[in-house]
């Protein structure tokens, strides 16, 4: 990039870091692109500076001593005069957890460090292009006010942004009241129609293919097309309007689809006459699509879109915090290697079972699984494959498993399988099978392919056994070490 001629700067940043280095080389970089920086070293300071002479946005490092960046955002967000105030976090900590957090506060943003500057740039002008939107709109508001006692129309209108804005408000606050991610799709569009009306409505996310999945629809079991539009998978290039606006990153309005020559019709959708859409972008990707459907032709008009767009750029928060959560939720219980429940998870999950298994006496079995000699075979082919055994192996598991059947990492290369309502002639046969297919993995590697097998230890809980669960576990675990002992890959049930 080139540096800006000579000009007024673009915006007033805030930057808030307690390592003067990190400090002067961010300040430094942001004045070399025509921006005016102060710099400050304090949670504290930072939040006196922005009431006295608020900044058009504020960069903010997570850990300062004393004050750290969540509490000064929060008091940021407590004050009237800096509200308002768009806030990016900037931090090395880049888990899931502190980016969730960082949006809880009121953060707009998540800058990992370290960071490229074009990406730093690119970030800044989106918050400080939807703040400049913010600004223009609440300035228009105002002059709408200033003509109420001279003209009616400008009252009507005035009136009709007030309430917009109400709504609006009111709207993103229903949609923030959960992270559940389906939730708040439902919310969306729940809400949506206080904002544009519309016969129909969906919520279209794309997949890492380009692929548009419809993930929340409204109005279309009326025209009998709901489970055509959950059931819709539509490749995003093969639609001209929906590639122009991803092209653009703007919404747009059909005012008769009938009268447009490159609008794509499906067959069961002709009622549709009128059509609006905008972009769901997050963190300057375009996630997703908000589409709104009219039986009625002339319905959707420019002020339409630019309504769509707004709510859109709410939504798009909304989703990414939920998502966010989502990720977080699943880390906690999942095995990140073999996407399996990890051990805690599978514990807890036991201990419902087994209740289950006594309350309405029921049998339960157990399977302990164990890669014999893995210690060898990290050895002989590196770790790396050893995680591809893992992987393997977890896939073969859930393979010769039931739904209702649960499996987790248990701890480095041994895995719990649980067994609801199956008996120990049953949970031998589905162990054995395990057995014979995992024997016939045959993993290609660049030291020839590499084969493994699996000891397996089965236990179950009879009928009226007032054996413990920790018990249970163990017995399954005796007979894998007695399946060991015995020349390994090969399957042993306890026996007392």
């Amino acid at each position: 990039m080139n540096k800006p001629s000579p000009q007024a700067h673009k915006a007033d940043i805030l930057v808030v870091d307690d390592t003067p280095e990190n400090l002067r080389v961010l300040s430094h970089m942001l004045s070399h692109y025509g921006y005016k920086v102060r710099a400050v070293t304090e949670g504290a300071l930072a939040v006196t500076i922005a009431q006295t002479a608020p900044p058009d946005l504020i960069m903010l490092d997570v850990n300062m001593p004393g004050m750290d960046g969540y509490e000064t955002c929060q008091q940021l967000k407590a004050d009237e005069r800096t509200r308002s105030i768009p806030v990016i976090f900037i931090s090395a900590l880049g888990e899931v957890e502190d980016k969730v957090k960082a949006f809880a506060v009121g953060g707009v943003d998540y800058v990992t460090k370290p960071f490229q500057i074009e990406e730093v740039l690119a970030r800044l002008e989106t918050h400080l292009s939807i703040r400049r939107l913010q600004i223009e709109l609440e300035q228009k508001n105002q002059r709408l006010a200033a003509g109420l006692a001279e003209l009616s129309e400008s009252r009507a209108a005035e009136r009709e942004q007030r309430i917009l804005a109400e709504t609006l408000r009111d709207t993103i606050a229903a949609i923030n009241s959960t992270l559940n991610f389906n939730e708040v799709l439902t919310l969306i569009l729940n809400n949506l129609a206080r904002v544009v009306p519309h016969d129909a409505a969906n919520i279209a996310l794309i997949d890492e293919h380009g692929i548009l999945h419809i993930r929340e629809s409204r109005g279309y079991k009326e025209r009998g097309v709901a489970e055509l539009i959950a059931s819709l998978s539509l490749p995003l290039n093969h639609f001209p309007t929906w590639r122009k606006i991803a092209e653009t990153r703007a919404p747009i309005a059909i005012s008769d689809t009938r009268l447009t020559p490159d609008w794509v019709e499906i067959p069961e959708m002709s009622w549709v006459r009128s059509t609006a859409a905008a972009p769901i972008i997050s963190q300057g990707k375009i996630i997703g699509l908000l589409n709104l459907d009219s039986a009625t032709p002339g319905f959707f008009k420019s002020e339409h879109a630019e309504r769509l767009q707004t709510f859109s750029n709410y939504a798009a928060v909304a989703i990414e915090k939920a998502r966010l959560f989502e990720r977080t939720q699943q880390l906690a219980i999942m095995d990140e290697l073999t996407g399996l429940y990890n051990r805690r998870q599978i514990l807890h999950l036991a201990k419902s079972e087994y209740e289950r298994a006594r309350r309405y006496h029921r049998t339960l079995s157990v399977i302990m699984i164990d890669i014999d000699q893995f210690k060898h075979i990290n050895d002989t082919y590196g770790h790396p494959v050893g995680d591809r055994i893992l992987q393997a192996l977890a896939t073969c598991c859930r393979a010769n498993l039931r739904s209702v059947d649960l499996i987790g990492r248990y701890g480095g290369e041994e895995f719990l399988v649980l067994m609801p309502e199956t008996n120990m002639e049953k949970a031998l046969e589905v162990a054995e099978r395990i057995r014979r297919n995992v024997e016939a993995i045959h993993l290609p590697t660049p030291k020839g392919p590499a084969q493994i097998t699996i000891s397996l230890g089965v236990a179950t809980l009879a009928v009226g056994s007032d054996v413990s669960l920790d018990q249970l576990i163990i017995n399954a675990d005796d007979a894998l070490y007695m399946a060991k002992a015995a020349g390994r890959n090969r399957v042993q049930s306890y026996q007392k």
